[in-house]
């Protein structure tokens, strides 16, 4: 890189690893720092995101900073996916594949859960997020995937054999289910609607968490998250401290944590798994395969459990 380039990076890097202490949030570590470097400030996008920390509302599937970086490539292609064309959906998918594998390849899991080995729904395990080696491999990987982003923002998928098939009637987890809740609900934003595709699969056709539980969260986020932009780092702490408490208690409609605590717990439910992979029992080769799971039969155990998270979650949000 050259000079001015590696300068960007590095404070970039000082940014993400800034926003891991002051949020108290790792979904929000790559957002924050690549909005205000370039320029594309989007205060929704944030309070979206949070409840991605800890994988799902502390449940341990992705890591925070994976969702953070995948939603992060998304967010630098909004231009891109604004215009809609199927070539750039597969550019995307391809971006995050490499993160992806990267991720996995240096720090070995994108699960948070087999990451840290803790169980964060427990109060002994949540703690433990604050032991100096816990604390250290979040911020360093917090600081690497910074830099993976940024080296790699530019960089172009190689595409083969492209197809321009099912372009109408496109088949995406996230997206629904947000373009859902915002019609039941009246909550949405529409930047977040395009770059959810990120999570189509679970993270780039990937397999990892499920992108229709993943859009219910950040439905959730979108109207009761705080906006920790520029929040104080004494507040987020102490709602940090508080909140594995909040997600088992679910004492309140109108709390953030309490509120995705019973989303949580309804929907597992009806599911013991929380990985696309693992709900149905296969991963994706590309977008052609993900578009024809999507529109034929083998897709109903999908379908339903969108319909139920879509509903369950719009219930929650405009409960009385």
């Amino acid at each position: 890189m050259k000079m001015s380039e590696e300068k960007e990076a590095k404070k970039i890097i000082r940014r993400a690893q800034k926003a891991y202490f002051t949020t108290c949030s790792c979904s929000l570590t790559q957002l924050i720092p690549f909005q205000e470097a370039f320029n594309i400030i989007d205060n929704d996008i944030l309070k979206a995101a949070v409840g991605l920390s800890g994988g799902l509302f502390m449940k341990g599937s992705t890591c925070g900073v994976v969702f953070s970086g995948a939603l992060t490539l998304a967010m630098l292609m909004d231009k891109e996916l604004s215009e809609w064309k199927p070539v750039d959906e597969i550019t995307l998918h391809s971006k995050i594949k490499d993160f992806f594998k990267w991720f996995q390849e240096k720090y070995g899991t994108t699960l948070c859960n087999e990451r840290t080995k803790l169980n964060l729904e427990t109060r002994r395990g949540f703690l433990s997020l604050f032991l100096p080696r816990k604390l250290y491999i979040c911020v360093s990987h917090t600081g690497g995937t910074s830099r993976y982003l940024f080296e790699n923002k530019d960089k172009r998928a190689v595409i083969k054999n492209f197809k321009d098939s099912h372009s109408i009637n496109s088949f995406h987890c996230a997206k629904h289910v947000l373009q859902k809740i915002r019609e039941r609900t009246g909550i949405g934003n529409d930047t977040l609607e395009r770059i959810s595709i990120a999570l189509d699969g679970g993270l780039g056709l990937q397999g990892d968490a499920c992108g229709a539980i993943a859009g219910a969260v950040m439905a959730i986020g979108l109207k009761l998250a705080k906006n920790m932009r520029n929040s104080n780092m004494v507040s987020n702490l102490g709602t940090f401290l508080l909140s594995p408490r909040k997600v088992r208690k679910q004492t309140s409609f109108d709390d953030f944590y309490s509120l995705g605590g019973k989303l949580m717990d309804s929907i597992m439910e009806i599911t013991d798994s929380l990985e696309c992979r693992n709900i149905i029992n296969r991963k994706f080769e590309d977008r052609e395969d993900f578009q024809k799971f999507g529109n034929s039969e083998s897709s109903l155990k999908c379908r339903k459990l969108i319909d139920f998270v879509f509903s369950k979650t719009s219930e929650l949000l405009t409960h009385d």
